[in-house]
């Protein structure tokens, strides 16, 4: 994520989904970070990391800032939390909000023993095939660049950018 972020350099990045804002650490030191989750839990634990930082409570598919007002923004481990209609809502309000750059970070579904088993883990109900992910991201966002990596568990990193 960090060698993608780099181009953010200057930029408002918009994290929504962010969780604890593990990911504000990929940014170029002259982003702004703007964190947004809808969990206070994980509003509090930000706010032990970064007291002051921007943070907004907030539905992902109900984004509360203005047409176009985001420079960049990132979605990391996400998309297997919404079904999808909720997803394309997502995806569209990301779309919205941005003007430059949205990347997307999501765990597969994969075949594998490692994989199942993570999955078991995980609290998100709806794991996608790369396939999958991709078709969706497709239909509401231009992919500009696509990256799958992984050992145990494999992802996709998807750099998007709103259609005009």
């Amino acid at each position: 994520l960090t060698p993608v972020m780099a181009s953010a350099a200057g930029q408002t990045v918009l994290d929504v989904g962010a969780g604890t804002g593990l990911y504000a650490s990929c940014l170029p030191r002259d982003a702004v970070y703007v964190w947004t989750d809808h969990d206070r839990h994980k509003l509090a634990r930000f706010r032990e990391r970064r007291p002051s930082g921007p943070a907004v409570l907030a539905d992902a598919t109900a984004l509360p800032f203005t047409t176009k007002s985001i420079g960049w923004t990132m979605c990391v481990n996400v998309t297997h939390h919404l079904p999808d209609d909720a997803l394309g809502v997502l995806l569209d309000e990301l779309a919205r909000v941005t003007t430059a750059r949205i990347v997307i970070n999501d765990p597969l579904a994969h075949p594998s023993l490692a994989s199942r088993a993570l999955w078991r883990l995980d609290q998100g109900s709806y794991p996608r095939t790369h396939e999958q992910l991709q078709a969706i991201v497709g239909r509401h966002l231009d992919i500009v660049d696509r990256q799958r990596f992984g050992r145990f568990h494999q992802y996709l990193l998807l750099v998007t950018q709103p259609r005009p």
